[in-house]
């Protein structure tokens, strides 16, 4: 059992259970979320004390696990996530998810905000806004597609505060860009 204070170090394993997520936050600010039936392991967790540039890396075993990054303080940090046999090294302020499912030979990665450079053996991509990288552990390479965006919420703005008499009956219109 783990609570907000618990401090992970390398080598430990994070397991959720089928109906459990766990958040993990690294000194960096990256961000993990690990969705029910996920076990990951810490490869690095570690701060340079002369250059203060930061270095994590996890390995998701099985599961998926979004992620995030935010900006990296010093020249240097690196924040990378393995699966299967492939490693995703990830830019500041990019954000993704990576599901590992090795009995169904799925793994992939898909960017949502960012970039991330994925390398498996002798291949290597770079992926943008919206791409994914899947690969079959019975073949080599990887095989790189895009993903549809989801819509952007045009009106009423995100967060806007709306005050009415009668909430109830006032409507509020919504529309979206198009996809």
């Amino acid at each position: 059992r783990a609570d907000f204070n618990t401090s992970l170090e390398k080598g430990d394993f994070i397991q959720t259970s089928s109906d459990g997520v766990a958040q993990i936050i690294f000194t960096d600010g990256t961000n993990y979320v690990l969705k029910p039936d996920s076990l990951i392991v810490v490869e690095e967790s570690q701060e340079d004390p002369v250059t203060k540039a930061t270095k994590v890396a996890v390995q998701v075993t099985t599961g998926a696990v979004d992620l995030s990054t935010g900006k990296f303080g010093a020249q240097g940090s690196v924040s990378q996530v393995s699966f299967q046999n492939a490693t995703a090294s990830l830019g500041e302020d990019s954000r993704a998810v990576v599901r590992n499912y090795p009995k169904k030979d799925v793994h992939e990665i898909t960017v949502d905000t960012g970039q991330a450079d994925v390398t498996r053996g002798s291949s290597s991509l770079r992926l943008g806004q919206y791409e994914q990288v899947t690969f079959s552990s019975k073949e080599p390479g990887l095989t790189r597609q895009k993903v549809i965006a989801p819509p952007a919420l045009d009106s009423p703005p995100n967060m806007a505060l709306t005050v009415s008499k009668d909430p109830k009956t006032t409507p509020v219109d919504f529309s979206w860009r198009p996809v």
